[in-house]
């Protein structure tokens, strides 16, 4: 459901502050779409911690899921008001998925995330088919940041349960997040209770049905694309991600290293 649906199913029950954020919502999404909380908490002309809780009543856990959840309705609805006789560039569909994944993966998420893995001794990544090249690309920089790394087909999965450690993280990569998986990864996800250490999800699927088994996720934005342009992946934001994690995580440890 997109978010303006899911603020009139509930706009009956608004106080009065909270219909005049949403009726200024509605007036202009794109506002929400290209602004911070504390930019639409000016032009709503309420505090920051009202448009947090306006968002938690419509269903978002904070303001940045709105945002990215807004961005891509706005995205949307412009192409689809769009007419063209041309068929649409690849490259407006990469410009299109940069675009969302510049709202998703900001700095703040980006430096926590790096935090994260570096907490970890050992790293392994895995990913189903295509998902394993990003996985394994990850493994070949980090190793040259000098960290230990070891990428692992799927179908080598069920040895992780003999030599992964608390101090471990597992990071798998997977388009739809397991969604219809039958194989070695479903499996992997099936028996999280008897691996140790942590697992990290990177997926195109907010709705995994694994989410719950990982203790983190992280959602890149995706796009339905033409069929006249031959399903075109958009698993290139694996690649995006990937990059952007290594720059974060020298950066880190170049800092580390500095202040010794």
């Amino acid at each position: 459901m997109d978010p303006i649906a899911q603020m009139e199913l509930l706009k009956d029950t608004f106080s009065q502050t909270e219909m005049k954020i949403y009726k200024k919502i509605i007036k202009d999404p794109s506002y929400v779409a290209r602004s911070g909380i504390v930019g639409l908490a000016e032009w709503c002309d309420v505090s920051q911690p009202t448009i947090t809780r306006f968002c938690k009543k419509i269903g978002f856990k904070k303001y940045t899921d709105f945002k990215y959840t807004m961005y891509r309705y706005v995205m949307m609805k412009n192409n689809l008001d769009q007419t063209t006789d041309s068929l649409p560039s690849m490259f407006q569909h990469y410009q299109e998925l940069l675009g969302l994944a510049e709202h998703v993966l900001t700095k703040e998420v980006m430096s926590e995330l790096s935090t994260f893995i570096l907490s970890f001794k050992h790293l392994f990544v895995t990913g189903v088919t295509e998902s394993f090249l990003p996985g394994k690309l990850l493994e070949l920089k980090l190793r040259k940041l000098g960290l230990y790394v070891s990428a692992i087909q799927t179908s080598e999965l069920n040895d992780i349960y003999n030599y992964a450690q608390e101090d471990d993280l597992t990071i798998v990569f997977s388009m739809r997040g397991g969604s219809g998986t039958t194989n070695m990864l479903g499996k992997f996800f099936n028996q999280r209770e008897s691996l140790n250490g942590h697992v990290l999800l990177i997926t195109m699927n907010i709705n995994s049905k694994y989410k719950e088994l990982v203790d983190k996720m992280v959602v890149l934005p995706q796009i339905t694309l033409s069929d006249t342009l031959n399903q075109t992946k958009t698993d290139i934001l694996f690649y995006v991600f990937v990059e952007n994690l290594v720059s974060y995580i020298a950066y880190q440890l170049n800092n580390t290293i500095e202040n010794r």
